[in-house]
């Protein structure tokens, strides 16, 4: 059983690194691979609390914490992110140049 979440951690862990420096990811914006960072850092975090609540309750909570820190910081992100799509939208409706 032990052996089976510690193959479940590893292979989230895996996955994680894999999609993170999938040529997809590496061909986007910095302030998208910021936003995908903490998107996969909160899912990580979220699954190894959830995992490790049951043997390690400290462990656990922590997990749980990080998750919820980076999901706000993904917010933040993608707030951001909408905010200068808007803005890069007004300027060229405004200023366009023929």
């Amino acid at each position: 059983m032990v052996q089976l979440k510690q193959f479940t951690v590893v292979s989230l862990a895996g996955l994680m690194l894999f999609s993170a420096l999938s040529p997809a990811a590496l061909a986007t914006s910095n302030s998208q691979r910021h936003k995908n960072t903490w998107r996969n850092v909160a899912i990580g975090a979220g699954a190894i609390g959830l995992l490790a609540l049951r043997h390690n309750p400290v462990l656990g909570v922590v997990g749980i914490a990080g998750a919820a820190y980076a999901a706000h910081r993904y917010e933040q992100d993608r707030h951001h992110q909408a905010v200068r799509r808007q803005h890069r939208e007004w300027y060229y409706r405004h200023h366009h140049r023929y």
